[in-house]
């Protein structure tokens, strides 16, 4: 370095910014392990880093080995850099995650302002986190290698870290079961290298007991099982230390939480009672019209619910013990009808509107008298028959179905399948398209042409099928 760019350097102190550039890339050490099977790395990479120092995921403070370009703002990094920070040690801002992989962006605190830099990671050195869990008994060792003996083993505790292995934080083949060594602090032995997974470095927080409901886990019984702390890791996903009646597993995600209650639910219309708070989960019973007394719910549950009806509901009925949803039911607000529909083909049979394939059970081609119907909010309509398998809904297949009438011999039978849209201006008191007239307006109600609608449905849907139209 000339003097001039030395007096800069004893001027600007740690945080020193020059305008050349050279590579320094550390030493690291190759180290090989086989998985522990009870926690797996979940990753989730980030297009804008947003993890802060504060969240114990990425570190206070890290120190460039070679000059690195910063940027003003993260969205300008695709042009040339404002400048180079030298190496030296900087402050963190935010970062992505995680941060170790082979380039990342970090946020960081400069003598000019925050400033953007992406690190490639043999430029980039990190101290170890200050404190770790240890989740499973650990053996310790005088020195890092395992093949000297063991000095003992510690049981899962919070220990000190007052050291580690040079590159302690490079994932081999971006694997983070990669093992590296720790050097603690213990009372009785003074200072012990431990060798542990990357996946396994963090601190075990603990957090208000949480009644939580995990769907499809075979590892938890009956899917419930209690949230009693949390694992917050610089190279995983936070995981979650659950408690079951089959031991302790841990999970990636929360699941949905379950509040106790004590209240009476009255359902007005036939529901089902399932085993488990998920639509597609078994079916205990299909129950009548009752009271039954609620003693636990799951609020917003994610599994098999609308934003109409959010609540499950973990109730004492007739039938036992169960969940109901309301959306699980009929609906309240059916109509009674008296149409005759002829099926031309099977038609599967529901307990319940938009439900499950009741039983696996179909309706054979025949002609079927509907006790009600209902219009889903999508435009589907479902009739309720009463058939060989009980009270049941069926959907029309608008390709073969129809609807048949008792006597009148019908000008127009439209059907269709998907939704065909057309755009009409507004001409005066008609509906054109071009220049056809296909409506008008009566009594402040705009009226469409029935035979521009039939043939623009025929054209789309129903080519083959020789409908008559007049």
């Amino acid at each position: 370095m000339s003097w001039k760019k030395a007096a800069i350097a004893a001027v600007v102190g740690a945080q020193v910014i020059m305008t050349f550039a050279f590579d320094a890339s550390a030493e690291g050490a190759n180290v090989v392990w086989k998985p522990i099977p009870s926690v797996q790395p979940e990753f989730q990479h980030e297009m804008f880093p947003s993890e802060v120092p504060e969240s114990g995921r990425v570190p206070a403070v890290i120190q460039l080995l070679s000059n690195i370009p910063y940027y003003d703002k993260y969205e300008d990094s695709g042009g040339p850099p404002q400048g180079y920070l030298a190496p030296q040690e900087v402050q963190v801002v935010k970062a992505g995650m995680p941060w170790s992989d082979a380039y990342n962006w970090w946020k960081v605190h400069t003598w000019l302002g925050d400033k953007w830099i992406n690190v490639p990671t043999k430029a980039l050195d990190v101290a170890p986190p200050k404190q770790i869990s240890l989740l499973d008994n650990t053996f310790m060792y005088a020195n890092p290698d395992t093949n000297s003996p063991s000095t003992g083993s510690l049981a899962p505790q919070d220990v000190e870290v007052v050291a580690a292995a040079k590159r302690w934080f490079v994932a081999e083949n971006f694997d983070y079961n990669t093992l590296t060594w720790l050097q603690i602090h213990t009372t009785w032995l003074g200072d012990q290298w431990i060798q542990i997974p990357l996946n396994r470095i963090g601190t075990l927080r603990s957090v208000v007991p949480e009644k939580e409901y995990f769907m499809n886990v075979s590892s938890i019984p009956q899917g419930v099982g209690e949230i009693t702390a949390e694992f917050i890791s610089p190279f995983n996903s936070t995981s979650y230390r659950v408690e079951t009646k089959s031991g302790v597993q841990w999970m990636y995600y929360r699941g949905a939480r379950v509040e106790e209650s004590q209240e009476s639910l009255v359902l007005y219309t036939r529901t089902t009672l399932f085993a488990q708070p998920d639509s597609y989960g078994e079916e205990v019973a299909i129950l009548q019209p009752q009271k039954v007394e609620v003693f636990e719910l799951i609020n917003n549950n994610p599994y098999g619910n609308t934003q109409d009806e959010p609540i499950w509901y973990h109730v004492h009925t007739s039938a036992g013990d169960g969940w109901v949803n309301k959306q699980f039911a009929d609906p309240m607000d059916a109509k009674p009808t008296d149409v005759a529909i002829e099926l031309k083909s099977n038609a599967e049979l529901m307990n319940y509107p938009s439900g499950n394939w009741y039983k696996f059970a179909q309706a054979s081609p025949q002609i079927v008298h509907p006790i009600r119907y209902w219009d889903d909010t999508v435009g589907n309509r479902w009739y309720q028959i009463d058939s060989y398998v009980g009270l049941v809904w069926l959907k029309l297949n608008s390709y073969s179905d129809r609807i048949v009438t008792d006597g009148i011999d019908p000008a127009i039978d439209m059907s269709f399948y998907t939704l065909y849209y057309n755009s009409a201006k507004i001409d005066g008191d008609e509906l054109k398209l071009q220049d056809r007239q296909v409506g008008y307006i009566r009594d402040n109600a705009w009226y469409v042409s029935i035979p521009f609608l039939s043939c623009s449905f025929y054209r789309q849907h129903s080519a083959a099928r020789g409908r008559r139209f007049t």
